[in-house]
């Protein structure tokens, strides 16, 4: 499986993947910006990326030494899993996204108070990796992963239940949780994803996950921000119906207080959104396969 890969490089099927990916991260990076089909580069550029993706996928399953194999995904464990890893890549690169943001304009955190703020998410992933690495050979792989999906999700949920007037303090214990989920998620899923898959398929396998756990987050980038957008209008258009009869206020005040308002709905939206999805991937671990443990050499020594 060392050997140098059969038929040389495929040309033709680099530069359709390329093409293609490149494609569609242009029109998530920029859908937005643009207002998404209105634009005629966006268009374009969809449907540059999805003819070359759909021809790259048919060329990938016909070639004897394609560039990408994409039969892996014929290992139940293996497509399962990559599905998943587009539900994490949405929900860690989206929050990562929004959470800054969030802690900027709605809470009036500094740069360097947001710093203080993502810190101990971070502090508690390299807890918790160190923790699932003893017991991942002692448990099955997926009651971590199951574990990992619904602390994340209840740590975003209490997110969504903050307010304009929320502080350091509110936001500290959801961010912990935040990031001890994830060491309890991202290595079983990977070490389960790939498991049976064979070591000549590995090195393709490995890269195909990657990549979609990377789409994932681009995907959950531009979704959570359209989203932001359009959850801010509904709110504004709700919450200023609902005030035209105030008094005392003058009219930039209350715009200022409507925009604020509409604005923080948005957020604890987008975070309950995010919680919601990941409850309901939940349960499409249990298809992957139980994970094989290792014998202890004595009892490998008795079977042989």
């Amino acid at each position: 499986y060392i050997a140098r890969p059969k038929g040389g490089i495929d040309w033709t099927g680099l530069s359709l993947l390329i093409a293609g990916l490149a494609s569609l991260q242009f029109v998530l990076e920029q859908g937005e910006r643009d207002d998404w089909f209105q634009s005629n580069t966006i268009v374009i550029m969809s449907v540059i990326s999805a003819a070359a993706l759909v021809t790259f996928i048919f060329k990938a399953l016909r070639d004897k030494h394609p560039i990408v194999d994409l039969h892996v995904f014929k290992f139940r464990s293996f497509s399962i899993g990559s599905f998943l890893g587009i539900i994490m890549g949405f929900g860690l690169f989206g929050t990562a996204l929004i959470l800054p943001l969030f802690f900027q304009t709605m809470l009036g955190f500094t740069a360097f108070d947001t710093g203080l703020a993502l810190m101990p998410g971070a502090l508690s992933t390299a807890v918790s990796m160190l923790i699932i690495g003893r017991l991942l050979n002692r448990i099955d792989g997926r009651w971590s992963i199951l574990g990992g999906i619904l602390i994340f999700a209840w740590s975003t949920w209490l997110l969504g239940g903050l307010n304009v007037e929320a502080g350091y303090w509110d936001v500290f214990w959801p961010r912990l949780i935040q990031g001890f989920a994830l060491g309890f998620l991202f290595v079983p899923l990977t070490t389960m994803t790939l498991a049976d898959v064979p070591i000549s398929e590995m090195a393709g396998a490995t890269g195909v996950f990657t990549l979609l756990r990377q789409l994932g987050g681009s995907l959950g980038i531009a979704i959570l921000t359209t989203l932001l957008t359009h959850e801010t209008a509904i709110a504004w258009n709700v919450l200023a119906g609902g005030v035209t009869n105030l008094h005392g206020m003058s009219s930039g005040s209350m715009t200022n207080l409507v925009a604020q308002q509409s604005t923080m709905i948005a957020y604890d939206y987008l975070f309950r959104l995010t919680a919601i999805v990941f409850v309901v991937s939940a349960p499409l671990v249990f298809f992957m396969h139980a994970q094989k443990r290792a014998q202890p050499s004595g009892q490998v020594a008795m079977a042989e």
